[in-house]
């Protein structure tokens, strides 16, 4: 996951610069009729890369719970037993904050996982894990996707704003 991806589209001022040229739209007509559009698009943005910058913190923080049960994969079965109540909490919350269709192989491998455990049987747990992992490891590499199209979206609002304030 890419953590400075994060960082920088929660220090984009997108609200401000929207407020701003709101202002702008109050002050002057010719202004709103060309900055109104945009200054909405820049408040839907905004509202849009927040969420998704949210949902990528809550994939980066699974992912290092996913990796501390897959450091004890080659431990015991109490091991594992112990360390998947809490990830599976987690995923149902992930799961339930973004109803997509990439949940549904994460809340199947999960049921696969408890169905091992409850079996006793390590070499299934493990198994099921590694398919659960790899799909948790998509989703992830979704909302890196997703935050970053975002993140390129504002160049297609904020190009024509800089060039219709040049031209001024």
């Amino acid at each position: 996951m890419n953590a400075r991806l994060t960082e920088n589209a929660r220090e984009l001022t997108l609200g401000t610069l929207a407020k701003k040229l709101q202002k702008l739209c109050e002050h002057s007509a010719s202004f709103k009729q060309e900055l109104g559009q945009k200054a909405s698009q820049l408040e839907a943005l905004d509202r849009q890369i927040s969420a998704l910058a949210t949902i990528h913190d809550d994939c980066q923080s699974f992912d290092n719970d996913l990796r501390v049960l897959e450091s004890t994969l080659t431990q015991s079965l109490q091991d594992i037993e112990d360390i998947w109540p809490d990830l599976q909490g987690k995923t149902a919350t992930l799961c339930a904050q973004n109803s997509e269709t990439w949940a549904e192989p994460l809340i199947y491998w999960g049921g696969q996982i408890d169905e091992a455990l409850k079996q006793k049987s390590v070499v299934d747990a493990k198994r099921c894990f590694i398919r659960f992992s790899s799909a948790a490891r998509k989703r992830f590499y979704l909302a890196d996707q997703d935050l970053k199209k975002s993140c390129q979206l504002l160049q297609l609002v904020g190009d024509p704003i800089e060039a219709l304030l040049e031209a001024r």
